[in-house]
């Protein structure tokens, strides 16, 4: 089959897809090594940092949602070298990412105990998550500029620059984390605090880097114009892909998050072990990332050239390739429980409960089987479908289920039937089996190659 495909196809496969993982691996090890340091303090620390973290995870799905939303535009226009477009559409996403990151940080900075009580009762738990969500969200505005460009590059193939600034971000964070947390240098030691501070910091030295590679940057040449007067046609159709991706992003980050909340209102250890868990789940998923980007870009940008014939032949191998990868991540998960569950925690350096442990060795049994069904419909939704301009119904597919069902019959079954911590879990996990299953049609239907892009070049008209 790869001899059918075309000789760029390799090329921006790996291209995209080797820095994207290199960066997501960072990122993921950024978040572990913060949350260890964290465990370390006790549950009600864990848990405070998972509750303000999840506050944050409905700020990021937004923005990720603006940002795959104008994907989906760029990688077409990208396909045609209609630079002044992919422009444009920066600007155009750059406006509402910033404008979100401000809101989202002065509900954070000014309301922040309503937020941490949403996801726990525990006064110790409220009263060090208020504490780091209000640090934290300092950091929200320069992070909406910052990482929202860096990771819409991707769209454009230029994807190695994700990679450098959480190699950097590697260093500031977790060096600062260390220091902070623990006290060292003679520093006193800060803990729940110092962890806020650190991400605080590195979010701001990000955003400081990343304006200065703008002003240096020569293929794309974003202007301060295509942030603040971008308008036209190129603005309506941005509305037209991003809003129900938005949307659907907010409402699946809510729903997610909502999932933390059940954890929560049953104990501190099980709201632990699920937090954990999920950053396992991140950590184990880093191929997955890699190949859901490369396939966005190498989507759109045959759908852009309308070669639907190309499309057909790369998803049939992109497919066959996620489920390869799902092996793989499951295998992963795996391994990691060995490790984490063995060494890890037998030298001490975990803090967590006798009970957090017992939880989190069953979740994380319980994500291994989910994973090889998580790679095929992460693929299949912002790869295959976003890639190829299908918005409507890879938004709706994606982001529906959570309310539909595994939120209803995980509150049902905690709330009124009183089951167990680990069954609530499965039961919400076993929404992945039935998106894969959904999304595997909707591809073999090939109703989902879409071109969004206008039969003439446009941006300079915008201007």
């Amino acid at each position: 089959m790869l001899s059918s495909l075309e000789p760029q196809f390799a090329k921006t496969m790996l291209g995209v897809g080797i820095p994207v993982v290199g960066s997501s691996l960072l990122q993921n090890s950024i978040m572990l090594a913060d949350m260890l340091m964290v465990t370390t303090l006790g549950d009600q620390a864990v848990a405070a940092v998972a509750a303000a973290n999840n506050f944050f995870f409905v700020f990021f799905l937004m923005q990720f949602g603006l940002v795959s939303g104008a994907a989906v535009l760029s990688s077409q226009y990208w396909g045609r070298r209609d630079t002044r477009s992919v422009a444009q559409i920066a600007g155009i996403m750059l406006r509402f990412s910033m404008l979100a990151g401000a809101i989202f940080a002065f509900a954070a900075i000014v309301f922040p105990r309503p937020i941490i009580s949403a996801f726990s009762s525990d006064p110790e738990v409220v009263a060090l998550g208020i504490t780091y969500l209000r640090i934290t969200g300092f950091g929200m505005l320069p992070f909406s500029f910052a990482r929202a460009y860096w990771l819409f590059l991707r769209s454009v193939e230029k994807a190695k620059l994700g990679f450098y600034m959480q190699g950097m971000n590697f260093v500031v964070n977790v060096g600062l984390s260390a220091t902070l947390v623990f006290g060292l240098f003679g520093l006193p030691a800060m803990g729940v605090r110092g962890a806020a501070y650190a991400v605080l910091i590195s979010r701001v030295v990000e955003c400081l880097v990343m304006l200065v590679y703008v002003r240096r940057e020569k293929t794309i040449e974003l202007r301060l114009r295509d942030i603040t007067h971008s308008r036209g046609v190129l603005l309506r159709d941005f509305y037209k892909h991003s809003s129900v991706v938005v949307a659907t992003e907010i409402a699946f980050g809510l729903g997610f998050s909502l999932q933390s909340v059940i954890f929560g209102q049953i104990s501190a250890a099980a709201l632990t072990a699920q937090s954990l868990t999920r950053l396992f789940s991140s950590l184990c998923s880093i191929l997955t990332y890699g190949l859901t980007n490369s396939t966005a870009v190498v989507t759109g940008k045959a759908v852009g050239r309308g070669d639907f014939a190309q499309t057909k032949r790369q998803s049939k191998f992109i497919l066959m390739l996620s489920v390869v990868i799902g092996m793989l991540c499951s295998g992963q998960m795996l391994l990691t429980r060995v490790l984490v569950l063995g060494p890890v925690y037998i030298s001490g350096f975990m803090g967590i409960s006798t009970q957090a442990l017992q939880l989190l060795r069953q979740f994380m049994l319980v994500e291994a089987a989910t994973l090889l069904f998580v790679a095929p419909h992460v693929t299949i939704i912002i790869g295959l479908l976003r890639g190829g301009g299908d918005t409507r119904f890879s938004s709706v597919y994606g982001g529906i289920f959570v309310w539909i069902y595994s939120l209803p019959a995980a509150a049902i079954g905690v709330f009124m039937f009183g089951i167990s911590p680990v069954t609530a879990f499965m039961l919400l996990r076993f929404e992945e089996v039935i998106k894969c299953a959904v999304g595997v049609a909707r591809v073999l239907s090939w109703k989902w190659m879409k071109n969004v892009t206008r039969n003439s070049k446009i941006g300079d008209e915008n201007e």
